[in-house]
């Protein structure tokens, strides 16, 4: 959903592009780098940001009525790092390449715990690609990604794996490794069911964590006619009954298309 809402954020400061009823950003200022990824704080007053990347990378916190800078902290970051506030929203976990930071919000962005995906060898890096904080129990879901570095190639390490993010030791893995990259997770609000979408051809897989089961697998595209598809986002309703799916498709093109699959209940 960040991506979405970065993406519609943008069409709104291209004011060429609107035709009625204008609206006029709150404020609009430049800053150091490109942000990779942002969080509202509790109570919506503050945005963590992370900015830039490798040595000249950034925590930033920003208030979000004028985007002045409240503070700042260098801090050396992969190309695709992302994060995620705890539920009380006075912590946040990052990723960056192959560790995981759990990170107090206050003055200084005290690093409270840091765990890493364990190595299996010399030739193939494996690091983590994206994450989704449970919002009863203190877990985060990561999905993994391998990379080999003598031929520069993706490997097949996928993986859909969990940890406790206050003692960093792993939970489980939902996934072996394998060929399928999952580029989205998403938990319910009741911590009850977690969901996630692969690229290429596409399923939705949803398991009931407690009982540790896959309720859901389904097919995303039609069998006769597979699609090299991107996942964006899954979003459940705050009644845990309905969960919509969103699936952007651009195999060449530069543009996103975004389309609502489906409904699924899970009563």
């Amino acid at each position: 959903m960040k991506k979405i809402l970065i993406i519609l954020f943008t069409l709104l400061l291209c004011s060429d592009l609107l035709t009625a009823n204008e609206i006029i950003p709150i404020w609009n200022r430049s800053v150091e780098a490109p942000v990779q990824d942002m969080e509202f704080l509790k109570g919506q007053e503050e945005i963590i940001m992370l900015v830039g990347e490798r040595p000249n990378g950034l925590i930033q916190k920003r208030n979000s009525h004028t985007g002045d800078l409240i503070n700042s902290r260098s801090q050396s970051l992969s190309s695709i790092s992302k994060l995620a506030l705890t539920p009380d929203s006075t912590k946040f976990l990052f990723l960056s390449g192959s560790i995981i930071r759990l990170v107090n919000t206050d003055e200084e962005f005290t690093v409270l715990n840091q765990f890493y995906i364990p190595q299996e060898s010399d030739s193939i890096l494996l690091y983590f690609t994206s994450l989704a904080v449970d919002p009863i129990r203190p877990i985060v879901y990561l999905t993994t990604r391998g990379w080999i570095k003598d031929i520069a190639q993706y490997a097949d390490k996928y993986k859909v794996t969990s940890y406790n993010y206050e003692t960093g030791v792993k939970v489980k893995d939902y996934t072996q490794y394998g060929g399928e990259e999952y580029s989205v997770l998403k938990t319910s609000h009741d911590g009850k069911y977690l969901a996630a979408m692969n690229d290429g051809d596409t399923y939705l897989r949803i398991r009931d964590i407690e009982n540790d089961e896959l309720i859901v697998n389904n097919p995303l595209f039609d069998g006769s006619s597979h699609r090299n598809s991107t996942p964006r986002d899954i979003y459940f309703s705050n009644n845990e009954k309905i969960l919509s799916i969103f699936q952007g498709i651009s195999p060449e093109n530069y543009y996103l298309k975004i389309k609502e699959v489906g409904h699924i209940d899970l009563i």
